[in-house]
């Protein structure tokens, strides 16, 4: 598949803003919800690993019509770090319209954009903790440091607008997601907000 070229300089980022605030203004069906759902899932992925440290290289939402990926490598990735971006993607689509969670599409979409992450968190819990109660505490404080940063409003700021993108190109590369991340953050990714796992 051939990548998007978008415009050099100070008006590429003005681009992905209007693409993200075109995408807030339409959505008015069940199709509309299930795009926006699907770009929030990836993008929180997406932001909140590059902001863990992880090397983020691929994100799409419009390529596969069963469900969006993000690729990341995994040599830049530590087990609680992991299990952090997997839980960031459901916790982003459940902010993306507040209430929509429960309704039975939203609860829907929930299920069936977070099993293959849910898969793989059990996984990593298994690797890190032998009993349950360990791994649901685990589970329980990595979430919360999930929610904590999307509740930083740079971060938040930072998915919508991937995820205003991510609803207009097939897929986003490394590089317009680092540029994305610059333009938001003023700097490369680090793993300043977790230094600990």
């Amino acid at each position: 598949m051939v990548g998007h070229r978008l415009p050099d300089g100070d008006g590429e980022i003005v681009l992905y803003t209007a693409l993200a605030l075109r995408h807030h203004s339409v959505v008015t069906s069940t199709n509309d919800l299930e795009l926006w759902a699907k770009t929030h899932h990836e993008a929180g992925h997406a932001v909140i690993g590059l902001r863990l440290g992880i090397r983020v290289c691929r994100v799409a939402a419009l390529e596969d019509p069963s469900g969006g990926t993000t690729a990341w490598d995994k040599r830049t990735v530590t087990p609680k770090r992991e299990i952090m971006l997997l839980l960031a993607g459901a916790a982003a689509q459940a902010r993306c319209f507040p209430g929509f969670q429960t309704t039975h599409v939203g609860q829907a979409l929930v299920a069936f954009n977070a099993s293959e992450d849910e898969r793989r968190i059990d996984e990593l819990l298994q690797q890190l903790a032998p009993d349950a109660d360990s791994r649901s505490a685990i589970r329980t404080e990595l979430a919360t440091r999930v929610e904590s940063m999307l509740d930083d409003p740079v971060t938040w700021e930072t998915v919508r607008v991937l995820a205003g993108v991510l609803a207009s190109l097939p897929f986003v590369g490394e590089d317009l997601l680092l540029r994305i991340y610059a333009d938001k953050f003023g700097g490369t990714p680090n793993a300043e907000a977790d230094s600990s796992s």
